[in-house]
């Protein structure tokens, strides 16, 4: 079994948090170098939105081992879906700003989405997904993503 401390098993919430305040961290350097036009700002978004993209399909490996394990789904997991597919075509649109080096690029819409969605999951959904998984399962679901 995996620790992340001597005395503490591995949780999807822990695993989950780390990732969100790496890409609130992406986001923020992003913010700071949108209106630079730069290789540099477009690095910044293209990690921004390869490393949601990832997050996202990591979630759906952790919600399919749910389904698997209790044949339901979770109730607000249709909510978080959705939320993924408008940040998906929110982060579309800031490409095509970028593409079009579109310097006045507004994020605030995509903060606060992305704000919100992270409660969500860190207060409702992460939380049931500890609760029902084993140790076991959460060590197998830690390294399906690792190595998505």
């Amino acid at each position: 079994m995996i620790l992340l401390s001597k005395e503490q098993p591995l949780s999807i919430i822990g695993i989950f948090l780390e990732d969100h305040d790496r890409i609130e961290s992406m986001l923020s350097d992003f913010k700071k170098h949108k209106h630079e036009g730069s290789k540099k700002t477009y690095e910044l978004f293209k990690d921004l939105s390869g490393a949601l993209v990832r997050h996202f399909h990591q979630e759906e490996i952790l919600y399919s081992t749910y389904k698997h394990k209790t044949g339901q789904i979770i109730a607000v997991l249709q909510t978080v879906r959705e939320e993924h597919e408008i940040i998906l075509k929110k982060l579309s649109k800031i490409n095509d700003s970028l593409m079009k080096q579109n310097s006045d690029i507004d994020v605030s819409e995509l903060f606060t989405l992305l704000q919100r969605h992270k409660n969500v999951e860190d207060r409702l959904l992460y939380p049931e997904l500890d609760r029902v998984l084993t140790d076991k399962e959460r060590e197998e679901v830690y390294w399906k993503i690792k190595v998505s």
